[in-house]
């Protein structure tokens, strides 16, 4: 899946932003965070339309996070734009592009609340956590007050070195601060013992509001990981 993703994105084309008016851009701006520190990473990509020609910045376009400029990178046709910045939970985060004669597009974001006491059934050995096949891994954390806040948390583990599964816990807003992985989530019937290596990891989110004139979505998030193990 990750694999073939990666191939069609390669294969999608690039243009110049002096091709396409800014009514035809689509820009997928993040605001991340690993739940410590005070370092955030902005990233922009600029398509035609979701999921289009990825759009290359030229003359005298340009965007910027917090004022900071940013980074272009070129993957194949995939055009990215990024930066660090300095921030807090609860910051406002403003992402501007600029074009030659008109108004700065101006799109912003909250960073959203630190998640905080997420815990794991168990205790960890190493910082990993052991469970059994076909458990119940519960989770719990700390609500956020921010009512527009809400909570992801997925459960990835490899059965076989090119297999593997993904489930995923929704916690909308207001956020209830418990979950849990089934017994039928975290076993495979009928594939090889041995350990099975993965993670659970915990992502808030926030929407932010993306400026009057330019399509696509901005937003953030909190990420915290816990690496496990699921044994025979």
């Amino acid at each position: 899946m990750l694999l073939s993703s990666l191939i069609i994105s390669l294969s999608c084309a690039k243009t110049k932003s002096e091709n396409i008016k800014t009514s035809g851009f689509f820009a997928d701006i993040k605001v991340t965070g690993s739940n410590e520190g005070s370092t955030y990473y902005c990233s922009v990509y600029f398509q035609v339309e979701s999921g289009g020609t990825y759009i290359e910045l030229n003359s005298g376009d340009a965007v910027t996070c917090n004022g900071n400029t940013m980074s272009k990178s070129v993957l194949g046709s995939i055009v990215s734009y990024s930066t660090n910045i300095s921030a807090a939970a609860g910051n406002s985060v403003t992402v501007t592009l600029t074009r030659s004669g008109e108004n700065p597009y101006e799109s912003t974001v909250v960073i959203p609340s630190l998640i905080n006491s997420a815990t794991l059934t168990g205790t960890p050995v190493n910082s990993v956590y052991q469970f059994t096949k076909g458990s119940t891994i519960n989770l719990s954390w700390t609500p956020t007050s921010v009512t527009s806040e809400y909570m992801k948390i997925y459960l990835e583990y490899n059965y076989q070195e090119s297999k593997g599964k993904t489930y995923e816990i929704n916690d909308t807003a207001p956020e209830d601060g418990v979950g849990s992985f089934s017994s039928t989530q975290t076993n495979v019937a009928g594939e090889p013992t041995g350990s099975w290596d993965g993670n659970i990891s915990f992502y808030r989110f926030n929407e932010g509001t993306i400026a009057t004139g330019l399509k696509g979505t901005i937003k953030s998030y909190q990420k915290k990981s816990f690496t496990i193990t699921l044994v025979d």
